[in-house]
C-alpha cells in the first residue's frame, strides 16, 4: 500500500490558524470615570450635568444619580451601583478600572446619622462629599470666602445675594457663570476644612468637601480643558 499524502497547510492558513488561538487584547478605556450619587434632585445634579458637558472631550466620564434620599441611602446605593459594575466585568459585561471613583454627596441638613453614613462610606471605599449645612455653601464659595456659623437658610439668603435667579423655591443657579471661579472656590473649601480640623470641629458648619471632587474632576480633565475653564 502507498503512504497517505500528508496535507501540507499554506503558510496563509497557518497563519490565521495561529491568529486565532491568539488572546485578543484587552480594550482600554481611556476615560476617567466618576459616578455621582447625590441628595438633590436639581442644584447638584446641573451642578455635575454641567462638568461632565464641559470636561466630555476631555474624556471624563461623570454620571450623577439625583433625589436619592438620607446619608446612609445614598451611601448604600453608591455600594450597589459599584457592586452591580464590579459583578457584570467579572461576565465580561463591563469594565472597570481602579481610578474609576463612587461619590456620595449629601447634606448634614437635619440627619440624625449624618456623622455615621460619613464613616460607613469611608470604610466601604466609597468617597464622601459631605456639604454643612448644605450644598448651596459650595455654591456660595464660588461667590464669597464665606466661613461663619450659619445654618441652611443663611446660605440660601447669600446665595440669592450673588445670583438673582436663586430662591429657597427654585434652587438653580447658572453653573456657567461661576465655573470660572471653581479654582478658587477650591482653594477657600480646603481653607475651611482645614480651619474646622484645627478647631476640632472637622465635619461642623460651615464645612463641605465637595471641592475634593470638583478638584479631582477638574485634574482628570487637564490639560484639555483646564485653560476654557479658565476663560
Amino acid at each position: 500500500m502507498g503512504k497517505p499524502k500528508k496535507t501540507i497547510k499554506s503558510s496563509k492558513a497557518m497563519a490565521t490558524a495561529m491568529a486565532g488561538l491568539q488572546r485578543r487584547p484587552a480594550i482600554h478605556d481611556p476615560r476617567a470615570r466618576f459616578t455621582i450619587v447625590a441628595e438633590g434632585s436639581v442644584t447638584e445634579v446641573e451642578y455635575f450635568d454641567f462638568l461632565a458637558d464641559h470636561f466630555r472631550e476631555a474624556l471624563v466620564d461623570i454620571k450623577v444619580v439625583g433625589g436619592k434620599g438620607s446619608p446612609r441611602q445614598i451611601v448604600d446605593e453608591s455600594i450597589r451601583l459599584r457592586d452591580a459594575v464590579t459583578a457584570a466585568a467579572a461576565k465580561g459585561h463591563a469594565t472597570i478600572a481602579d481610578s474609576d471613583q463612587y461619590w456620595a454627596l449629601f447634606d448634614r441638613d437635619d440627619f440624625p446619622q449624618y456623622l455615621e453614613a460619613i464613616n460607613f462610606g469611608r470604610a466601604a471605599r466609597i468617597s464622601v462629599g459631605y456639604s454643612n449645612p448644605c450644598f448651596e455653601l459650595w455654591l456660595l464659595l464660588h461667590y464669597a470666602d464665606y466661613d461663619r456659623p450659619c445654618k441652611s437658610a443663611d446660605l440660601y439668603r447669600e446665595v440669592q445675594k450673588h445670583c438673582r435667579t436663586y430662591s429657597q423655591k427654585n434652587k438653580r443657579v447658572p453653573v456657567a457663570d461661576i465655573f470660572p471661579n471653581v479654582a478658587l472656590a477650591i482653594r477657600r473649601a480646603e481653607r475651611q476644612l482645614q480651619a474646622r480640623v484645627e478647631e476640632r470641629k472637622e465635619f461642623e458648619a460651615p464645612s463641605t468637601s465637595v471641592g475634593k471632587l470638583v478638584a479631582a474632576i477638574v485634574a482628570a480633565g487637564r490639560p484639555a480643558n483646564v485653560q476654557r475653564a479658565r476663560r
